[in-house]
């Protein structure tokens, strides 16, 4: 974290659905255009808007796809898969990002689900377990919406540690959080 960029705009889209229930890439391409016309980057297949956890894989590799087609070259266009409880099933969602073609693949820790808060040390441990693995630009998110946030310090580590580690996305963070961060 050695030099602090101005944030830009980012959304973490919707993805479109046919009546049917499945992905309308028409609808979908329209969509994102929006997005490329107002000069907004996108994270697609996020866990924020739901159905990042609710696709399979082959349609999340679709959405991928199609926002690399209609993005890339004209606004940020990143994927943000959802938290799972391991670092394996995590490099399987970071993976299709990336096998889809995006920029960079936005990464949670391990969820704080049904009470479980991991240690720093299992915090740690999981990145170390996932990180190597990843060859291809990475963003953390120490969110505190997946129950927990980690100490800034921790993150700073991170980054330092693992080079493909390109930017932090900061949510419900405090300038405190920041401050100890940089």
């Amino acid at each position: 974290l050695e030099e602090i960029e101005m944030a830009e705009l980012y959304v973490r889209n919707a993805t479109t659905f046919a009546p049917d229930g499945s992905l309308d890439e028409d609808a979908f391409r329209q969509f994102l255009q929006r997005f490329v016309d107002a000069k907004i980057g996108v994270y697609l297949g996020s866990a924020g808007s739901g159905e990042g956890g609710a696709l399979t894989a082959d349609e999340l590799l679709r959405v991928y796809r199609v926002g690399v087609e209609v993005c890339k070259g004209k606004v940020a266009v990143n994927g943000n898969p959802p938290e799972k409880p391991t670092a394996r099933e995590t490099l399987e969602h970071a993976n299709l990002a990336i096998q889809g073609g995006v920029e960079v693949v936005n990464i949670y820790g391990p969820p704080g689900w049904h009470a479980y808060r991991p240690t720093d040390e299992e915090f740690v441990a999981f990145f170390d377990e996932l990180l190597p693995q990843i060859n291809h630009p990475v963003a953390l998110a120490p969110n505190p919406t997946i129950g927990y946030s980690p100490k800034g310090s921790i993150i700073a580590d991170l980054c330092r540690r693992y080079g493909q580690v390109v930017a932090v996305n900061l949510v419900n963070q405090g300038d405190d959080y920041f401050i100890e961060l940089k």
